[in-house]
């Protein structure tokens, strides 16, 4: 028995320096669960082993370094959803038929958030004035909220955030000028009362617009070219092969994928192929991933440029050109553009750090079409975000 208990303390002594030095020796840079950079370990400096700020960034390092963490995470979020029935974990909120949802946005100061409604506005105007004045016809279109769009099946206790939306889309458009070609996608994508979940134009565990979606919005794009080229190719869903899976949507991924989701329509193939030559990598513009980024243009890039024709030196001089600023909402819809236009070139200005702006971009390279999407998931709006994604930032 002696013996027994001496080998079970050595066990769990061996196991609790394993976990320790398993921590400490740990570079874990992102957690992709929780959506943000780690703390690391500080450099040892015995001199500061009195200094509480020194001793807590040891504290957060051994609690984001830990052995395991994503796993232990996932199990504690899979107990919180499908043991205990816990409809808000961190910060994505479980809806009706497991749809999931960002964390709403509450507005505290209304008159404040106008005043940065109208300043977006107005930096918006300032640089489509540079645009037009390049010769291309500047399009905003903003993207709402997966909370706005898809409303019907938010859980109970979620804030809706419908009537604020509505009411900066009206300041913004009565403060933008008359260079700026506006689309409020909020009503391409929102559906009907009484749809299902998967008539929903969002997916189910995720931010960004669907395939079906984003046809919609391309589709309204390309009713803006017609009016000047009325010949442009315009495709419709039923121009591809399209294969349903379960996405792994950024919020599922935040709940270690704890909600058990649908399989929707992720990965789409032309049935005609296209003839396009890819200048800035060699990835497909429709992948195979099992996620949004890879399904579409393979991932976000600084630069993605695209030219519609065989020896990728000269394309089809009676189609436009078109220019994409924006984040991830853009990825699909880049994929679709390249079946349109003679060449496309987007930008997303989160890890483009060329310093050139929009306005420099088009100077240079006089596409006919600028598309500029600010949106990202966390705000209806944000001045540094408008800012960011016109390269002011």
């Amino acid at each position: 028995m002696r013996y027994m208990k001496s080998a079970f303390v050595a066990c769990f002594v061996c196991f609790i320096a394993f976990v320790g030095l398993s921590t400490i020796a740990g570079r874990n840079d992102w957690s992709p669960t929780e959506g943000r950079t780690l703390n690391q370990f500080p450099g040892l400096a015995y001199s500061r082993l009195g200094d509480v700020a020194y001793l807590n960034k040891i504290t957060n390092a051994f609690s984001d370094q830990i052995s395991g963490r994503e796993r232990k995470i996932a199990l504690y979020n899979d107990m919180m959803v499908n043991v205990l029935g816990q409809k808000w974990v961190g910060s994505v909120a479980v809806g009706k038929e497991k749809q999931l949802y960002q964390e709403p946005e509450v507005i505290t100061d209304e008159k404040a958030y106008e005043r940065e409604v109208i300043r977006c506005a107005e930096i918006v105007n300032r640089e489509a004035a540079k645009v037009v004045k390049s010769g291309a016809r500047f399009i905003y279109i903003n993207y709402p909220r997966k909370d706005v769009a898809v409303n019907e099946f938010l859980p109970d206790f979620y804030l809706d955030s419908r009537k604020d939306y509505e009411k900066y889309i009206s300041i913004m458009k009565s403060h933008l000028s008359e260079d700026v070609t506006f689309i409020d996608a909020y009503d391409i994508l929102k559906t009907p009362k009484g749809s299902s979940a998967s008539e929903q134009r969002y997916y189910s565990n995720d931010h960004h617009v669907n395939f079906q979606g984003q046809m919609l919005i391309y589709q309204k794009l390309m009713s803006l070219v017609q009016e000047e080229f009325p010949d442009v190719r315009v495709c419709q869903l039923s121009d591809f092969h399209m294969e349903e899976s379960v996405v792994n949507g950024s919020f599922n991924r935040r709940l270690g994928y704890a909600v058990s989701s649908r399989e929707e329509v992720l990965q789409v193939q032309p049935k005609e192929p296209w003839n396009y030559v890819r200048k800035d990598r060699k990835t497909a513009i429709f992948g195979r991933g099992k996620d949004y980024a890879r399904a579409f243009m393979g991932g976000d890039f600084a630069n993605t440029v695209v030219v519609a024709s065989k020896d990728g030196k000269k394309g089809n001089s009676a189609l436009p050109k078109i220019f994409i600023s924006g984040s991830s909402y853009t990825n699909s819809l880049e994929a679709l553009c390249v079946g349109s236009f003679r060449s496309m070139h987007s930008v997303d200005y989160r890890s483009n750090k060329s310093g050139k702006t929009v306005a420099d971009y088009v100077e240079k390279e006089k596409p006919d079409y600028v598309v500029y999407i600010p949106n990202q998931s966390d705000r209806h709006f944000s001045y540094e975000m408008f800012q960011l994604h016109l390269g002011l930032k």
